[in-house]
């Protein structure tokens, strides 16, 4: 996105009517370094850990977090779990082939977002890693693959529906918006991320609307 020198960037719109007429649209930039830092906000992810989006096309829609990994919007390469991702398939590999032919332990599940359009979910972790957590584990009597498989299952489930949550959010309000309910308390203001600031500005927009259809 070039105002944004060149930056991957992620927007919600809707379309404003006056009547039956359509008089303007209200765009709402989302940055995508929002979705990498929530997705990326837990210990569990330890030093190889990673969690990251990835569209219908394959493409990767949060960055890595790690030195020298994949960008956003970068093709990413066709592996088993990624497909199952986009199939929509909630899996767990204990032990499967990374791209650099480390071994890995993946996750695998999907998101809806606005619009409808499916996201795949990928946690991966290199199995080494995965497995000497669990072996310090103070666990007794679980299959290491099963306590590995609720870890990264709980993980990614929360880190996703916090995003998407948010997102939707946003989309709610900016139909809202669209549709002329200037009453409604925008939530999220109270954040100090830039979803926080987004919704700051959304209120600012909805006291303006509602001045002028005053």
């Amino acid at each position: 996105y070039a105002p944004s020198a060149g930056a991957p960037a992620m927007f919600l719109s809707a379309p404003v009517f006056e009547g039956e007429e359509r008089i303007g649209v209200i765009a709402v930039q989302v940055p995508t370094d929002v979705m990498k830092r929530i997705l990326s906000s837990a210990e569990i992810l330890g030093e190889t850990g990673e969690v990251y989006l990835v569209d219908q096309s394959g493409k990767a829609l949060t960055s890595s977090r790690h030195e020298g990994g994949f960008a956003a919007l970068d093709q990413l390469p066709q592996l088993e779990y990624i497909d199952a991702a986009l199939r929509d398939e909630s899996n767990f590999y204990p032990s499967v082939t990374g791209p650099t032919g480390e071994a890995l332990v993946v996750m695998t599940d999907s998101v809806i977002i606005p619009g409808g359009e499916h996201w795949g979910l990928v946690f991966e972790k290199a199995r080494a890693e995965a497995m000497h957590i669990v072996h310090n584990a103070a666990v007794v009597k679980i299959a290491e693959t099963a306590l590995a498989a609720v870890m990264l299952a709980l993980f990614s489930w929360l880190a996703a529906r916090s995003l998407v949550k948010r997102i939707n959010g946003l989309s709610t309000e900016i139909g809202e918006l669209a549709g002329e309910n200037y009453d409604r308390p925008i939530p999220g203001q109270a954040s100090k991320d830039e979803i926080g600031f987004i919704s700051r500005t959304l209120t600012h927009l909805q006291e303006r609307l509602r001045d002028g259809a005053e």
